[in-house]
């Protein structure tokens, strides 16, 4: 991090020492390849290695992440829909179903389930139409919430058509039934794909740059790098364990899927070893045993690091399969 703050050009540098990603904001002027081999040439001077990430990988990820995550369907919308689609089905089955009505009150019921149904489908496609437009622009993709959203203007278009020229036919009923069990899912799907979206910004900034540490008698912020063996943290609901340690509190439930990579909690009990790495469900005190670099989590980035430069004794013949 010094090595990168002293190369002219640069307005920032900061090293993230769980993650090992090294983020540098260069000044307006400054030329970006050449500093690109000054920063190469600097870390690798003092015995470190390095490997530069595909520019703005992680931004545009976040970025996207986040924007996703804004996507939602509200329950009102759904509620409406299918209070909507409730009306227009059972206004219509009195129709289906009721002997010697005459050609007007056959008509007037399709009116009757037209006022309730097509308002159901039009707004219950309104979603469909975002997310199919979105992915064509984006992507160019004529995805299947398109297809649903042009369904569900044909659905509105006929049934108008049909009863503006004195036709008692109305899609009303059949399609607000069944736009409202494709929001339903639609809606299903948006929390999931948040759910997942929060999982995943979490994870890129799973590890806080300070912690809270029990200092002489009090409670105080300090840097990940400042922690030592046997020093006491606090963990809050919702973080990640940054260092190996002996559990404290007298119970705790922990998330330990970037471990084990099972998404479910597991009970702890005072004086259980924790790792780094895995995520507090509630707030919990642990004794440090390990500090930074030491920890497993660390054993295993350097594995990862350095395991690109060895090759196991069959990958030259899996290389010449897939080729």
């Amino acid at each position: 991090q010094e090595k990168a703050h002293q190369i002219a050009g640069v307005e920032w540098a900061e090293l993230n020492y769980s993650t090992k990603l090294l983020f540098i904001e260069l000044k307006n002027s400054a030329d970006v390849e050449s500093i690109d081999q000054q920063v190469q040439k600097n870390v690798t001077g003092i015995g470190f290695g390095i490997r530069k990430q595909d520019k703005g990988w992680l931004t545009s990820f976040q970025e996207d992440l986040k924007k996703e995550q804004e996507r939602s369907i509200s329950n009102v919308q759904v509620g409406v829909v299918w209070f909507l689609a409730m009306w227009a089905s059972m206004i219509s089955f009195a129709g289906y179903q009721s002997q010697g009505l005459g050609f007007s009150e056959k008509y007037y019921l399709a009116v009757a389930a037209s006022v309730f149904g097509l308002p159901a489908i039009f707004i219950g496609i309104l979603p469909y139409a975002k997310s199919g437009v979105r992915a064509l622009k984006s992507s160019r993709f004529l995805t299947l919430d398109l297809f649903i959203f042009i369904g569900g203007c044909c659905a509105i278009s006929v049934s108008l058509m049909n009863l503006f020229f004195g036709r008692a036919e109305t899609y009303a009923d059949s399609g607000a039934m069944i736009i409202g069990i494709l929001l339903l899912t639609k809606k299903i799907e948006s929390a999931l794909a948040r759910k997942l979206s929060q999982t995943i910004l979490y994870q890129i900034n799973q590890f806080q740059d300070t912690v809270e540490v029990f200092k002489k008698g009090i409670w105080e912020k300090a840097k990940v790098f400042q922690i030592r063996r046997n020093d006491r943290l606090r963990i809050k609901a919702g973080e990640t364990v940054t260092f190996d340690g002996i559990l404290i509190s007298s119970q705790a439930s922990l998330n330990c899927h970037l471990l084990s990579g099972e998404n479910t909690l597991v009970p702890y009990q005072k004086g259980s070893f924790i790792f780094a790495g895995s995520i507090a469900e509630g707030d919990l005190e642990l004794l440090v045993s390990e500090p930074l670099g030491s920890r497993k989590i660390d054993e295993w980035a350097e594995n990862a690091l350095i395991s690109g430069s060895r090759s196991h004794v069959t990958s030259k013949f899996l290389i010449k399969m897939e080729e």
